[in-house]
């Protein structure tokens, strides 16, 4: 996958308490739902976190 997150995101958010923000972003992309899980999990792995399984459902919940 050839997104790169900086572009996409803003390097300000890059940071954790960014992550409301970061959210709102993916769910916003014209993209399908297994790539928003994607990014968002590439995201919170560059923050040093595990993605979370109810942050990851606020990004692109499987019923979309």
């Amino acid at each position: 996958m050839a997104i790169d997150l900086v572009a996409l995101l803003g390097a300000d958010r890059i940071d954790l308490d960014a992550k409301d923000e970061v959210i709102a972003i993916l769910r916003a992309i014209d993209q399908p739902a297994t790539t928003k899980r994607y990014l968002y999990s590439r995201w919170a792995r560059l923050v040093g976190v595990h993605p979370d399984k109810a942050d990851l459902d606020r990004v692109a919940p499987w019923s979309q």
